[in-house]
């Protein structure tokens, strides 16, 4: 298997079946070996009928009987997967397919272990909330000041890695907080990370967007420290 394209959903029907199967047609044109691994977390709004109800050889579906949080389902994903690439991809329209590929290009290309889909690389992307943009930066530049990183985007939900690198980093965090410990634990271990420009078009609350700025970017702080400090 040479990649697998990891996809966590919760309570996106309005979604879902639109970025799966653009996902999928995209997939077959590139003419890779690939496996689309969709983990449900214990939706209520169908996405989970959904998912129990397609058809589809390429997919492994992992169904939670309960809310075990974004992170604790990437992790069950990361496990599952069997690709020599890893992909952690965002399904809800926010980003682009094409930053797969572009994410993966460069992974291929270089000595990284990571590299991030960044959405503040080149021309500065719209935001919906001013709160998200200027966390996103301040987060950024904490990562960078205690790992020695040189990182524009750590929060981007588009992260393409090594697989026989990240299966092997342990990781503890069950909540958005793990996108910033894949990060820093990737630093911590030696892993070189590296950054390529992609488009953004941020959802509102409204339209579905789930993260809680405040509450979850001290979380993200907590852990940032936490693993600077215990080194893992």
């Amino acid at each position: 298997m040479k990649l697998s394209i990891i996809l966590c959903v919760y309570n996106e029907i309005r979604v879902i079946e639109k970025s799966f199967h653009e996902l999928y047609k995209n997939c077959e044109k590139k003419q890779i070996e690939y496996e689309i691994i969709i983990i449900d977390n214990a939706s209520t709004d169908g996405t989970k009928e959904w998912l129990e109800s397609l058809r589809n050889e390429k997919v492994i579906k992992i169904l939670n009987n309960k809310n075990i949080g974004k992170g604790g389902s990437i992790k069950k994903g990361i496990n599952k997967a069997a690709g020599e690439f890893l992909i952690i991809f965002d399904p809800d329209q926010e980003y682009e397919i094409q930053s797969i590929w572009d994410c993966l290009n460069q992974l291929k290309k270089t000595d990284a272990m990571c590299v991030l889909g960044s959405r503040l690389l080149g021309e500065r992307k719209v935001y919906k909330y001013a709160i998200n943009y200027y966390g996103v930066i301040f987060l950024s530049k904490i990562i960078n000041f205690l790992y020695s990183t040189n990182l524009t985007d750590t929060a981007t939900a588009i992260k393409c890695f090594k697989s026989d690198f990240i299966k092997n980093v342990p990781l503890k965090s069950n909540g958005f907080n793990l996108d910033f410990e894949l990060v820093c634990r990737t630093a911590l271990l030696g892993g070189k990370i590296e950054e390529v420009s992609i488009n953004y078009f941020p959802r509102t609350k409204k339209e579905g967007k789930k993260i809680k700025a405040f509450k979850d970017g001290i979380q993200s702080i907590l852990v940032i420290l936490r693993d600077r400090i215990f080194k893992i």
